[in-house]
């Protein structure tokens, strides 16, 4: 494949992931009602610490990318920036319901 066509395809694959607003839309793996979906971008921007003791990092980027439903009640929110194919990184919050109520489980950076 030549230099102009790979080109090509990453700026369609960028033009598709992430449009022209310059972030991804959020796509949400699995169903939450739009009550948890507020909940849990809620958590996102005004992040606690985990249930563990474990601190919101510092660098914590709040651009949610993904919400990905692990099981009831069981969900991991990945956050960043995708800049292109293998580049790219952020956060994933791993929240889960307890007694009615979101809580954050874990931080962790994620990477490509």
């Amino acid at each position: 494949m030549n230099r102009a066509r790979m080109l090509e395809l990453v700026c369609l694959y960028l033009l598709l992931t992430v449009g022209c607003s310059g972030q991804p839309e959020l796509v949400i793996d699995g169903s939450l009602d739009p009550a948890d979906i507020a909940a849990i971008k809620n958590i996102v921007q005004h992040p606690p610490e985990a249930i563990d003791g474990q601190e919101a990092p510092d660098d914590l980027d709040k651009r949610i990318l993904r919400m990905s439903v692990l099981d009831s009640g069981d969900v991991e929110v990945r956050t960043g920036e995708i800049r292109g194919p293998l580049d790219g990184g952020g956060h994933v919050i791993r929240v889960r319901q307890i007694e009615g109520q979101w809580k954050v489980v874990m931080y962790r950076w994620w990477v490509s």
